[in-house]
């Protein structure tokens, strides 16, 4: 099984310019993903509850969707969580920035702030420059301030130690959280790599399926045919025989690819909770030392914002484990079916 997570494409950090969340505080730390990894039904212990799970008392029986109806909860909450997060954002970014029209007008003005840029007469300007006059007035502008700065120092505005400090203070804050976060998504991403890696490795494992099939065919092939009224047929005592050795074989690889898979699904699971303390952790730490060093509530807000999506890229993790489960479940309970129709049909 192989699922693209959310975990290897989706980027750090995500900016909304909104003041009012980070003034108002936001839905940080409020999913109880916990709830919902334990909510995860667990791997069958054996391939008897796979087969119950799926189908029912029935092994015949089609199941009608009985083993989805076990899983569906989780990706639904899940799915719910992470609309109400990006549904909270995006308000509280409407709210905060106005129209398209004054969005645009906002970041065309902190554009013209640039100092480049204004020498070249700013971006309307800019717009109307084909590319040659562009490269040109670019290099013009670059120089003259290059000029203003190096050979006449004095001229140059002077910036208070005080701010200074601020935006440093600021930065480390920022960087802090970043690291930690960046720290956290690396070990989430090897955890699922582990658990698929594994899967994946023991599949293709001696004992496996495609060899028990091969090694079945190889000796199917070898048993002689035989007179049987008017019809030649293979033995069927020596078929019978053969059929009821390799179903035994094919239930116990079963058996056993069952036990392991939910020996790495139980351990991945406690892992998760690992990480997911972590985060909490560092939520903990930013409510109470870190957000006040990033200083206006604009920068404040651009971190919630970030804190809000890896939170939303955590919701996910339930949702791969139950993909992981219920395909275990499911895949184990055709094979034990298969076998039970070789020796009842």
């Amino acid at each position: 099984m192989k699922r693209t997570f959310l975990w290897a494409t989706t980027s750090l950090v995500f900016i909304f310019n909104d003041p009012l969340a980070a003034q108002q505080g936001g839905l940080l730390g409020k999913s109880n993903i916990y709830a919902l990894i334990e909510e995860v039904p667990a791997i069958p212990a054996t391939t008897a509850i796979a087969v119950s799970k799926t189908f029912g008392p029935n092994i015949l029986s089609e199941g009608h969707g009985k083993l989805e109806a076990l899983y569906q909860p989780v990706r639904d909450k899940a799915t719910r969580q992470r609309d109400e997060i990006a549904a909270y954002y995006a308000s509280r970014q409407k709210k905060a920035n106005g129209t398209n029209e004054e969005l645009e007008a906002r970041a065309k003005k902190d554009i013209n702030q640039n100092q480049l840029l204004a020498e070249m007469g700013g971006v309307d300007a800019i717009s109307k420059m084909t590319p040659e006059q562009a490269e040109q007035a670019a290099k013009k502008a670059a120089d003259k301030l290059m000029a203003q700065y190096s050979n006449y120092p004095a001229t140059a505005p002077a910036r208070p130690i005080a701010s200074d400090l601020k935006q440093r203070d600021a930065a480390g804050a920022t960087m802090q959280i970043i690291e930690k976060l960046g720290d956290i998504r690396k070990r989430i991403v090897a955890i699922q790599e582990r658990l698929d890696n594994n899967i994946k490795s023991l599949q293709q494992s001696p004992g496996n399926f495609n060899q028990i099939a091969k090694e079945y065919k190889e000796k199917w092939d070898k048993i002689p045919v035989v007179l049987m009224g008017e019809v030649r047929d293979k033995d069927p005592a020596k078929t019978k025989a053969l059929i009821a050795e390799y179903v035994e074989k094919y239930k116990s690889r079963n058996s056993y690819e069952l036990s392991k898979i939910g020996e790495w699904f139980n351990d991945a699971r406690a892992k998760y909770k690992v990480e997911l303390n972590e985060y909490y952790q560092l939520l903990e730490k930013y409510e109470k030392e870190l957000s006040s060093k990033l200083g206006d509530p604009y920068h404040r807000s651009n971190m919630e914002s970030s804190l809000a999506n890896f939170e939303s890229d955590l919701i996910t993790i339930p949702v791969y484990l139950a993909d992981v489960s219920q395909k275990t479940t499911q895949t184990t309970a055709i094979m034990e079916r298969e076998q039970y129709l070789k020796t009842n049909s």
